[in-house]
C-alpha cells in the first residue's frame, strides 16, 4: 500500500503474552501479516493462532499502512466491518463517522477527519504523504463555517 516511502511502517498489534510466544516459535514478525494470508499464519503457527484471529490480525496490520492510521484506528475499522484498506475505496468517511458513533457512542470530530484521511489513501495507492490527517479538519471546518455551523 505505502509505494511511496523507502520503510515500511511496523505495525503495532495488542498480542497476548501466549500470542507473542507463539509468533517468536513460528519466526512471524508483525510486519508478516501485512504480506501473508491469514491461513498462512494459522498454518505458520501449527493452528495456536486461529484463523479469524489471523484475520484480524491481517486487518489490523493491513489499516497501518496507511497514513495517519495507528492501532486504535485500525481497530475502528475492524468494528466497522471493514477488513483491508480496498475495502474504503469509494466509501463515504461522513456515513462512517455517523455509523461509527452509532456503535462507538460519540467520538470527537477528528475521528472523521481521520476517516477521510484513510479513505484519500485507500483511494490513491502512492500518493504523496502529504495530507496527514489534520489536512481534513481544516476542510470540515471551512465546510461548517460556509454552511453556518458550529463546528464542534
Amino acid at each position: 500500500m505505502r509505494t511511496n516511502s523507502k520503510a515500511r511502517r511496523v505495525p503495532k498489534l495488542r498480542l497476548s503474552p501466549e500470542e507473542k510466544a507463539v509468533l517468536r516459535g513460528a519466526k512471524l514478525r508483525a510486519v508478516d501479516f501485512v504480506s501473508l494470508a491469514p491461513g498462512e499464519i494459522r498454518r505458520a503457527t501449527g493452528g495456536a493462532i486461529a484463523l479469524a484471529r489471523a484475520r484480524e490480525l491481517c486487518s489490523l496490520a493491513r489499516f497501518q499502512e496507511l497514513p495517519s492510521v495507528g492501532p486504535a484506528m485500525a481497530e475502528d475499522f475492524v468494528k466497522l466491518g471493514y477488513a483491508e484498506p480496498k475495502d474504503l475505496v469509494g466509501e463515504d468517511p461522513e456515513k462512517m463517522f455517523a455509523k461509527f458513533e452509532r456503535i462507538a457512542g460519540r467520538q470527537d470530530p477528528c475521528v472523521a477527519d481521520c476517516f477521510h484521511c484513510a479513505v484519500y489513501y485507500a483511494e490513491n495507492p502512492g500518493a504523496p504523504e502529504d495530507k496527514p490527517w489534520w489536512h481534513w479538519s481544516e476542510e470540515r471546518l471551512a465546510r461548517q463555517r460556509k454552511q453556518g455551523r458550529k463546528s464542534r
